[in-house]
């Protein structure tokens, strides 16, 4: 096996170690988040059951948000004609700078601003967080950290049938 083979197995197993720790970490439903509109208007819950739903909690400010956000806008791009609801909700309480960043990557998904309640019992130490919803609001998959399109993808598939 070469070194660069042996480097995505490892990179590979290091990715199914972390997503299952952070799917083993997650609630078996979110709590109601709060979360306004960069134009100010108030959602509660955000997340709201009825469509397969993909959370990314967020900030422009975490390096890791940054590099997945692109991911997220390819995989919605792909799904949204499926019926698959992405939401960004940022951290970051600055509505002018969220939209001056949502606009430079060109950012074509909704984009939410945490409300004042903040994420409650969710872990708020690792951004981003990626969670994926059923059609009833239950967690099907969370993630902690970078992600690959294709696990976004495998996670949301089986979903899509039911």
């Amino acid at each position: 096996m070469t070194l660069r083979r042996r480097g995505r197995v490892l990179f590979a197993a290091l990715a199914l170690l972390t997503a299952a720790s952070a799917a083993a970490d997650a609630p078996a439903t979110l709590p109601p988040l709060q979360a306004e509109t960069l134009a100010g208007e108030r959602l509660a819950p955000a997340v709201a059951p009825g469509a397969v739903t993909v959370l990314f909690l967020w900030s422009p400010d975490s390096l890791a948000a940054r590099k997945s956000v692109g991911e997220l806008q390819r995989f919605d791009a792909a799904f949204r004609a499926r019926g698959v609801r992405t939401l960004a909700i940022s951290t970051l309480r600055d509505a002018e700078r969220l939209r001056a960043y949502a606009a430079e990557q060109r950012l074509d998904f909704p984009q939410l601003i945490l409300g004042e309640h903040g994420l409650g019992p969710l872990p708020n130490e690792r951004l981003p967080r990626l969670y994926v919803l059923d059609r009833d609001g239950r967690v099907r998959a969370a993630h902690a950290g970078l992600f690959r399109l294709r696990d976004l993808e495998r996670a949301v598939e089986p979903l899509l049938s039911r």
